[in-house]
């Protein structure tokens, strides 16, 4: 399943963002497979994070919460903390979608 989701391309980036936003819309655990290979084997995982907040994988990320919980802490055991923080902030980011809490970045100043 894993195989599905290319690493990022220097070429044709969207390609995998697609792919994420698909395979996420499917529900399928490829999303959740692949976010944890990605927060081990890749630099510069900012450059990735949006990726898996395009508001389909919320759901299969939220269904996995428990399991990517794990993952971050035995991360975090590793001293692998960049790498706890990227799947931390993506779990936070599915609750967010999900509008199982709120966004604390969310302005509610009114427009000029």
């Amino acid at each position: 399943m894993i195989q599905r989701i290319p690493e990022p391309l220097s070429r044709h980036s969207n390609l995998r963002s697609h792919i994420i936003y698909l395979l996420g819309f499917y529900n399928d655990p490829a999303v959740v497979e692949r976010l944890k290979k990605d927060a081990v084997t890749l630099d510069h995982l900012h450059e990735i994070k949006e990726e898996y907040k395009l508001g389909t994988a919320a759901n299969i990320i939220e269904e996995h919460r428990e399991e990517l919980y794990d993952f971050e802490e035995k991360l975090r055991l590793e001293n692998k903390i960049e790498e706890a923080q990227f799947i931390a902030e993506i779990r936070a980011t599915a609750l967010i979608d999900l509008g199982l809490k709120d966004n604390p970045f969310k302005s509610d100043v009114k427009d000029w």
